[in-house]
């Protein structure tokens, strides 16, 4: 089976009940449009997560003495952390 490489756009459609795609694409061209959940997380809501992550980081990474972690329990916490 061949698959043929094809171009993906996200629109939003407006109150006209329209979506507006760039002019490039020629008219008669086959489109898919599916609905997209709107609860996926936003860039903003990403970015709150990484700097939480990045902080938390930084605060073990500060520790003065860290206790010694065997491999076995460095997998679970990379497992969890995978996780989530």
């Amino acid at each position: 089976m061949l698959l043929e490489k094809t171009d993906a756009y996200i629109t939003t459609i407006g109150d006209d009940h329209q979506i507006k795609l760039p002019g490039n694409m020629p008219v008669g061209a086959k489109v898919a449009v599916i609905l997209v959940p709107s609860d996926t997380p936003d860039e903003a809501s990403r970015q709150a997560r990484f700097r939480a992550t990045l902080n938390a980081i930084r605060a073990a990474s500060q520790l003065e003495s860290p206790s010694p972690i065997s491999d076995d329990d460095l997998n679970v916490l990379i497992r969890k952390a995978r996780k989530s």
